[in-house]
C-alpha cells in the first residue's frame, strides 16, 4: 500500500510540475515539491486543462472529505479563469464576460431545492457582485426580485450581505426560475449556454397506491422534475399510463423513494406497455344494401366501401363518392 501511495504522489508531482516552468525546474533539480508547490501546480494544471482531479470518498462514512477540501483550496480562483462567452438574450450575438468582480453581475442556477416554505434556487456567480435588487432571467425575459441571500452549509442557510464572482449562494421564492437559467443585471443581460441532462435511458410506469395518492401525485412529480433535470415524465395517450424516465434504475427508484419520503406520495413502478399498431397492407371491398318497407315510401340504399393502402407517410385519407 505504501508503495502504491508513493507511486501516486510521484505521478501527481510529475503532472503538476509539467504545467509550470518554474516548478519543473525545481522538480528536476531536487526531485520533489512541497505541499504548497503541489497546490500551486494543481491550480495551474487544472486551469490549463492538463489535469482533471478525480477523488473517491464517502460522505456518510466521512472518508476522503479532508482530501476533497484540500483539492478545493488548490483549485484556481474564479478571477484567474478565462472569460466566459455568452449571447445577448433573444439573439445569437456573442458577448464576453470576465469572471471577476469588476464585470456586470451574472449567475447560473445550478440546482433547485423544493422546501416546505417554497423553492430555493442555488446559483453560481459567474461575474460581478450583488447584494439585492432585480435580476433579469434571460429565458423568461422577465425580472425577478432577489433578496435575502444565503450560503448553504449542509441543510442550514447562513445569511450573507453580498456575493461576488466564484461564490455559490441560494435565494428563495423566485417566481419563474429553473435550473440552468441565467440571471444577470437588467442593464447588462446575458445568457449562458448550459448543457442540460442527457436523454433518459430507462422508463417506468408510475401508479398511485391509494386514492389519496392520486390527488398528490401530480404536485409531487412536478416538484421532483424541478429538482432533478435528469428526470422526464409524459402521459401515454394510447396506454393511458404515466411514464417516469431517468438515467437508470437506481436513479428512478431513488426519485420515487424521495417522492414517498419528502412529499408523502406512495406509488408503484411498473413496465410500460408497448402499443403495437398495424397498417393496411392490401385492398378490400365490401358492400351493404339497406331496404326497409313499412308502408308508404320505402327506404333503399347501397353503400360500397373500398379500403386500400395509402402512400407511405401519406396519413389517413377519406374519400366520399356518390355514384
Amino acid at each position: 500500500m505504501e508503495s502504491e501511495v508513493a507511486t501516486a504522489i510521484e505521478f501527481l508531482m510529475d503532472t503538476v510540475a509539467e504545467a509550470d516552468d518554474i516548478l519543473i525546474e525545481k522538480y528536476l533539480e531536487e526531485g520533489e515539491l512541497t505541499k504548497e508547490e503541489v497546490r500551486q501546480g494543481v491550480s495551474t494544471a487544472v486551469l490549463s486543462g492538463s489535469l482533471v482531479p478525480i477523488l473517491v470518498g464517502s460522505a456518510t462514512l466521512n472518508i476522503g472529505v479532508d482530501r476533497l477540501l484540500w483539492f478545493c483550496r488548490a483549485l484556481p480562483l474564479s478571477a484567474d479563469q478565462a472569460s466566459v462567452i455568452g449571447t445577448i438574450p433573444g439573439t445569437e450575438e456573442p458577448i464576453e464576460r470576465g469572471q471577476n468582480a469588476d464585470e456586470a453581475f451574472s449567475a447560473i442556477v445550478i440546482k433547485t431545492i423544493i422546501e416546505r416554505v417554497g423553492q430555493l434556487s442555488v446559483m453560481r456567480v459567474v461575474s460581478g457582485s450583488f447584494s439585492n435588487g432585480n435580476l433579469h432571467n434571460s429565458r423568461t425575459d422577465k425580472d425577478e426580485r432577489v433578496s435575502h441571500l444565503c450560503h448553504m452549509v449542509g441543510s442550514k442557510q447562513v445569511p450573507v450581505q453580498k456575493v461576488t464572482a466564484g461564490d455559490i449562494f441560494a435565494v428563495s421564492k423566485l417566481k419563474d426560475t429553473a435550473t440552468t437559467d441565467t440571471l444577470s443585471a437588467p442593464a447588462a443581460p446575458i445568457q449562458y449556454q448550459v448543457k442540460g441532462a442527457p436523454q433518459p435511458m430507462i422508463s417506468f410506469t408510475v401508479k398511485p397506491v391509494s386514492r389519496s395518492d392520486v390527488d398528490k401525485l401530480k404536485s409531487g412529480i412536478t416538484k421532483l422534475l424541478a429538482e432533478d433535470i435528469g428526470l422526464r415524465q409524459n402521459y401515454d395517450e394510447v396506454s393511458k399510463e404515466l411514464i417516469l424516465a431517468g438515467m437508470g434504475t437506481n436513479h428512478v427508484k431513488t426519485s420515487v423513494e424521495k417522492l414517498q419520503r419528502k412529499y408523502g406520495v406512495n406509488v408503484k413502478l411498473g413496465t410500460p406497455s408497448i402499443p403495437y399498431r398495424e397498417g393496411i397492407s392490401g385492398t378490400a371491398d365490401v358492400r351493404y344494401r339497406h331496404k326497409k318497407q313499412t308502408g308508404g315510401a320505402g327506404q333503399f340504399g347501397e353503400v360500397a366501401i373500398r379500403i386500400r393502402p395509402n402512400e407511405r407517410n401519406g396519413g389517413v385519407l377519406f374519400v366520399n363518392k356518390v355514384v
